[in-house]
């Protein structure tokens, strides 16, 4: 019986240890540069644990109105990114910082919207494919966003649980 309970904890042991060894990027948004503008949140990809390679970063737009009542959405599959988002690689506690501002609003190469228009309310995915650098073979996590309007009538993303 002895030998039982000692073989378990062993093995319970054993998984927890492997467990603490699996890759967990992670994303955190910080608050928009231009307060008027959410786009301008720096979101940073954070390695915790396990040197990532060939890391790239995307975007999949679930939601984003405009006070144009135009209304841009894209299906699950459709990933939109930019070069300097793509082919990075990230050491134990390194971090990759980007802006949506680089994807969304009017510099060169970005998605366009109407002259003056706002906006009012989005909801984005945030994905990180990685290769752990023991694991022959890519990963992809994903990380939910949506704009929450404060009391100073600005947008601010908050991180939500992926439905």
């Amino acid at each position: 019986m002895l030998g039982v309970v000692l073989g378990l904890a062993t093995l319970i042991g054993g998984f927890a240890a492997v467990i603490a060894f699996v890759p967990r990027p992670s994303v955190s948004v910080g608050d928009p540069v231009d307060p008027k503008n959410a786009f301008s949140s720096a979101f940073t990809v954070s390695n915790n644990n396990l040197p990532l390679e060939h890391v790239a970063v995307g975007v999949i737009p679930r939601q984003v109105d405009m006070s144009t009542h135009n209304r841009v959405s894209a299906d699950v599959d459709a990933v939109l990114t930019v070069p300097s988002w793509q082919a990075h690689n990230l050491g134990i506690d390194e971090k990759l910082t980007f802006s949506l501002t680089e994807l969304f609003g009017r510099e060169e190469g970005g998605i366009k919207f109407p002259e003056g228009a706002q906006l009012e309310t989005a909801e984005i995915i945030v994905t990180v494919d990685y290769d752990p650098w023991f694991i022959p073979w890519s990963r992809r996590k994903k990380f939910r966003f949506r704009t929450h309007r404060q009391s100073n009538n600005q947008l601010y993303w908050y991180s939500v649980p992926l439905q």
